[in-house]
């Protein structure tokens, strides 16, 4: 599964390119990858994890060459506040995500764009993290849930409001509280970060891979 066609994305967004990626079946260049891509994917304990990584990155390098229309071992990227990569010298805003098996590629001619994608798991303490993460109005849709029935919602929300903050700069570390979103099948924004309330953002569910949850948000006005 590579870029997903425009009229899978909401009208907002088929001026992006949007795509996913199996991780495990091996068919990117990683030649293409830099040798501080190589140094960091070194830094996962397992072989797993290390090739997935060199694997995310390497697609992310293939579609924005495509995007570009450059060679992917071309690109080089610098690193920004909450350590979200640019392109150095300019160019297309992207975001990239991987989870388990599956990565995700978002790249927006005009505006900032953050995608994630999840693996749908049980967790031990879903509770517990819910209340961690989520406002008391987000809380209070899982709430009347049993804990299995928990899940989809508890990622649905998790992955919208990780691509909101990942578009934005912020990145999640400090802002998940601040950040208010739907957890039902329609993605909407309820609630920002006052930094993030100058601009216009909008919130979607992808279409997605099985066993997964996915994300796209993007920055349409100032």
């Amino acid at each position: 599964m590579n870029r997903l066609p425009s009229s899978e994305l909401p009208q907002w967004a088929q001026a992006l390119w949007v795509g996913y990626v199996d991780l495990d079946a091996g068919g990117e260049d990683e030649s293409a990858l830099d040798d501080a891509e190589r140094a960091r994917a070194q830094r996962f304990a397992f072989d797993e994890l290390r090739r997935r990584f060199r694997q995310s990155h390497a697609f992310l390098r293939r579609a924005l060459g495509e995007v570009l229309g450059v060679a992917p071992a071309t690109l080089r990227f610098t690193t920004g506040e909450a350590g979200r990569p640019y392109l150095t010298g300019g160019g297309p805003d992207f975001n990239l995500s991987h989870s388990g098996r599956w990565a995700a590629v978002a790249i927006s001619p005009r505006g900032r764009v953050g995608i994630d994608v999840e693996v749908v798991r049980p967790l031990s303490d879903l509770w517990g993290v819910a209340r961690s993460v989520f406002t008391a109005a987000e809380c209070e849709v899982l709430a009347p849930l049993a804990e299995p029935e928990r899940v989809a919602p508890f990622f649905r929300g998790w992955t919208r409001k990780e691509a909101l903050l990942k578009a934005s700069g912020l990145g999640i570390t400090h802002h998940l509280m601040e950040t208010e979103v739907t957890l039902g099948g329609a993605a909407e924004v309820l609630r920002v970060p006052e930094v993030m309330r100058r601009s216009t953002w909008r919130l979607a569910a992808l279409p997605r891979p099985d066993g997964t949850e996915a994300a796209l948000a993007l920055e349409t006005s100032g």
